[in-house]
C-alpha cells in the first residue's frame, strides 16, 4: 500500500513537472490596465487625458474569423478582445467643481469627452518583428458613462472635487476605427540591451493619426514578439523571466481627433477645439516584470503639444495580466 502511494505521488509530481516545462501550456490571458495622472508624484489634479481603464482577454486559437489566414510567413499569432472606458477634461477642471457659479465652455482649452468602446485585435509574430491589427467600435458622449464614473469615484471613493464640466461634454456619437502597429527589433540577438523602432497608424471617426517611435530595452527580457511591454507574453516561454526597463520616444502626427473635434463630418459638438495641434512629442518609460503566469508593469507617459499646442501632460499606468 505504501509503495502504491509513493508511486502515485511520484506520478502526480511528474505531471506537474511536465506541465511546468510545457512552453505552450498557456492558451489564454486576462489583462487589465488603469491610467491616471495621480500615479505621478506631485500631480493631484485631472487634465487632458484624465483617466482610463481597460479589461482584456487574449487567446490562442487555430481558427478565428479567418484572421489566421493573413501573413503566411508568420511564426505565431493570437487574438484579443478589450473593453475600455476613458475620460478627457480641460486643464482647468478644478474651476468647474461644484460651485454656485458654473462657467461656460468658452473657458475650455479642450472639450470634455467620454469614451466607451470594445476592440477586436490580432497579433502576428515574425522572426524579429510583430504586427498588431485591431478594429474599435463604441460610443463617445454622455452614454459612455465616463463622466458619471469619474463623478461617482470622486464623491464616494477618492473624496475629490465634483466636476461640473461634464455637462458640456461632446454629444453622443457612434465610433469606428481601425488601427495597425508594426514593431521591428534592430538587434534581436541581444540578451540584455536592444533597440527597436515602431510605427502606428489609426483611421476612423475617432482618430486619424500616425506615431513613429524608436526605443530601447535594458535588463532581462525575451524577444520583441514575446515581451510583456507590448502585451505579447502569451507567446512567451513561461520558463523564462523578464525584468527590464523600456524607454521610447516618438513624434505624433494628427489629422483628426474626435475627442477634441467631435464629428469627423460636420462637427456636432458646440465645444470643439478650433486650433488642433497637428504634431506632438511623446516619451514613454516603463518597468516590466513577467514570470510564468504573471506579468506586471508600471509605465509613465509624457506628452508635449498633444491636442493643445504647447501643453504638457504626464500620466501613469498600472498594468498586469495572468495566463492560464
Amino acid at each position: 500500500m505504501r509503495l502504491f502511494l509513493k508511486l502515485l505521488l511520484v506520478y502526480i509530481a511528474s505531471i506537474f513537472h511536465l506541465s511546468a516545462q510545457d512552453t505552450t501550456a498557456y492558451k489564454n490571458q486576462l489583462s487589465f490596465s488603469t491610467d491616471n495622472d495621480i500615479f505621478v508624484p506631485g500631480r493631484d489634479f485631472d487634465r487632458y487625458y484624465s483617466f482610463g481603464a481597460k479589461l482584456g482577454y487574449q487567446f490562442k486559437k487555430g481558427n478565428f474569423l479567418g484572421l489566421q489566414k493573413l501573413f503566411l510567413n508568420k511564426t505565431d499569432y493570437f487574438f484579443s478582445i478589450d473593453v475600455s472606458i476613458e475620460g478627457y477634461t480641460s486643464s482647468n477642471a478644478e474651476k468647474f467643481a461644484a460651485t454656485l457659479e458654473v462657467e461656460g465652455p468658452e473657458n475650455f482649452d479642450r472639450p470634455w469627452s467620454g469614451l466607451l468602446y470594445a476592440e477586436l485585435g490580432t497579433t502576428y509574430s515574425f522572426q524579429r518583428s510583430f504586427f498588431k491589427l485591431s478594429v474599435l467600435g463604441g460610443i463617445m458622449g454622455p452614454s459612455s458613462q465616463a463622466g458619471a464614473l469619474q463623478l461617482y469615484w470622486h464623491e464616494n471613493i477618492s473624496d475629490d472635487l465634483q466636476y461640473e464640466g461634464w455637462q458640456f461634454q461632446n454629444p453622443d456619437q457612434l465610433l469606428l476605427n481601425v488601427s495597425g502597429e508594426y514593431v521591428y527589433d534592430l538587434y534581436p540577438e541581444a540578451s540584455t540591451f536592444n533597440v527597436f523602432t515602431s510605427a502606428q497608424a489609426r483611421v476612423g471617426n475617432l482618430y486619424i493619426d500616425a506615431l513613429p517611435m524608436a526605443g530601447f530595452r535594458l535588463g532581462l527580457f525575451q524577444s520583441m514578439n514575446k515581451t510583456a511591454s507590448f502585451n505579447n507574453q502569451l507567446l512567451a516561454d513561461p520558463a523564462k523571466e523578464e525584468l527590464f526597463f523600456q524607454s521610447k520616444i516618438g513624434l505624433g502626427l494628427v489629422a483628426f481627433d474626435g475627442t477634441a473635434q467631435g464629428s469627423l463630418i460636420g462637427s456636432n459638438s458646440p465645444y470643439k477645439i478650433d486650433d488642433l495641434s497637428n504634431a506632438y512629442v511623446t516619451m514613454i518609460h516603463g518597468v516590466y516584470f513577467s514570470e510564468d503566469w504573471l506579468s506586471l508593469g508600471l509605465v509613465f507617459t509624457w506628452e508635449y503639444g498633444k491636442v493643445v499646442k504647447n501643453s504638457t501632460h504626464i500620466y501613469g499606468r498600472l498594468q498586469g495580466s495572468i495566463r492560464f
